[in-house]
C-alpha cells in the first residue's frame, strides 16, 4: 500500500478484492470482476476502468472508515434504548 494523500490508500486489484471479500463488498467486488472482464474483452478502455477501480477503491475505504468510528452515546442509546449510558 502507498499512501496518496491523507485520506486514501492506493490499493492494486488483488487486495481491493481482499478487503472487499473481507468486510462483505460483494457488490463492490463483483463490480471490480465486471471491470477486470471488460477490460481483458477489450471492451474498455484502461485509462477509465483504472479510474472506476480507484472510485470503488474510494467508496470502500469511506464505509470501512465509517464502520470503524466508535459509537456515540446517542447512537448507543439508538441502539439499545434500555441501556443507561450515564451510568
Amino acid at each position: 500500500m502507498i499512501s496518496t494523500n491523507n485520506e486514501y490508500e492506493v490499493y492494486d486489484v488483488g487486495q481491493l478484492i481482499d478487503l472487499t471479500e473481507k468486510y462483505g463488498f460483494i457488490d463492490a467486488k463483483q463490480r471490480i470482476y465486471n471491470i477486470t472482464q471488460s477490460i481483458i474483452s477489450g471492451c474498455a478502455k484502461p485509462c477509465d476502468a483504472f479510474e472506476e477501480i480507484n472510485a470503488i477503491s474510494f467508496e470502500v475505504q469511506d464505509v470501512i472508515a465509517e464502520l470503524n468510528k466508535p459509537v456515540d452515546e446517542e447512537q448507543l442509546q439508538l441502539l439499545n434504548p434500555l441501556f443507561d449510558v450515564e451510568s
